[in-house]
This record gives structure tokens, sequence and C-alpha cells, in this order.
């Protein structure tokens, strides 16, 4: 092709069409592409984070969606002396400039009170170390109860005057009473206080089951 004739070809009207309809094309995606990022990110527009700590979790609702926010709730706290439902914290904070649509994270408060798994505590382990699993995970003791078996051995645990096993949930607001062999061989249960000091008899009855400390006990008895 000689030089007049792509000369002739390039001045065509159909180039220029071509290349008015192709920068057209283009010019129209990156403005379309524009209005949708800034209608997704409502560029320009803000919102203030009202405050609906110690709201209920209704007005939190109708004030966030005044203000043209969300509401998402995160996490649940337990204070039963407070209403159920209420708003016990909020991310972000009062004041806060955001923009429209966004979500404030909310922590409320809740009648359904904690609990925690039973431990495999029971025909496993010893006075001593029942009581303190059970401290450490945060479980008032009562007095012990006392039935026939070997002595201070956990032979069951209590919550809310009823037997758990391992694994059943155990409100931890409630107290919790261990179940301990007496040293007795036989059916009789003896319920004591494991706060006082045993009796003449029951002490006597022990040492049949600890003859190591027989001695001792009887020259404190006598």
């Amino acid at each position: 092709m000689d030089r007049k004739n792509f000369i002739r070809k390039a001045l065509s009207p159909w180039v220029w069409i071509n290349i008015t309809l192709m920068t057209a094309i283009v010019v129209g995606l990156i403005m379309g592409i524009w209005n949708i990022m800034e209608a997704y990110t409502i560029h320009g527009e803000k919102a203030e984070v009202p405050k609906v700590k110690g709201m209920t979790i209704e007005n939190a609702r109708y004030t966030l969606t005044k203000s043209r926010l969300k509401l998402q709730v995160m996490d649940s706290t337990y204070n039963k002396k407070l209403p159920e439902g209420m708003v016990m914290k909020q991310v972000p904070e009062p004041g806060k400039v955001v923009k429209p649509g966004r979500a404030i994270e909310l922590t409320i408060n809740t009648h359904a009170s904690p609990t925690v798994p039973c431990p495999d505590i029971i025909n496993n382990c010893s006075k001593r170390e029942a009581e303190q699993r059970l401290e450490s995970m945060g479980l008032k003791l009562t007095d012990h109860e006392y039935i026939a078996g070997q002595k201070d051995y956990v032979l069951g645990l209590k919550s809310e005057g009823k037997l758990v096993k391992a694994g059943d949930r155990i409100k931890t607001e409630k107290e919790v009473t261990l179940v301990l062999g007496s040293g007795t061989k036989d059916g009789h249960v003896d319920t004591l206080d494991a706060k006082k000091p045993q009796t003449k008899d029951q002490k006597l009855l022990d040492l049949e089951f600890d003859e190591d400390a027989e001695d001792e006990i009887v020259e404190e008895i006598l």
C-alpha cells in the first residue's frame, strides 16, 4: 500500500466513525463505574453515631434507623439487676462520624444465666481436687453431703437440688453441692456440714477405714 492510499483510508469517514464510537464507549464505561462506586460508597455523605447505650434493643434500632445506620448484635452479657435487652456497649462510640448504612455493633444484656459444663469429677477424684476444679470455674460450693462410700471420694454433684453428670450445663449463679463418701460400709446416709467438726461417734466410725489415723484420733477423743 503506497502512501497516498494509506492517507486516503486513514481519512475515511468510516475510520473516524469507529474511533468516535470506541471513544464514546470507553468514556461511558468510565462514567458508569464512577457512578456505581460513588453510589456504593455514598461519597461525601456522613452520619454521626448516636448514643444508644442504656436503651432497650427496640429503641436502639429505632434511633439508629433514623440516623441511617444499621444495628448488629455482636455479644451479650448477664446482669440480673438490669432489664433484659438493654444495650450495654456500642461500637463505634457515640459522636463518631461514619458513612450511612454502617452497622453499629452492640452488646446487650440477657436474662439467661451463664452456664459451664459439669467437669468429669464424679467417681473420678478426691474432695480437695473437686473443690479446686469447681472453684476455678467460678462455681460456689455449699456444705457437702455425705453418703455411704469411700471416705471423701466424690460420688456425685448436685445443682439446684438435682444430681448432674459430666457435660451437663450448670448455672454459674447457682451453688453446687459435692456428694462425698462418708467412710461407712452400709447403706446409711449421713448429711454432714463439712465446715463443722465431726462428733466423737463419727470419728470412731471413720477409724474402721483409716487405721493409720486411729491412734491420733482416739487420743484426741479421750
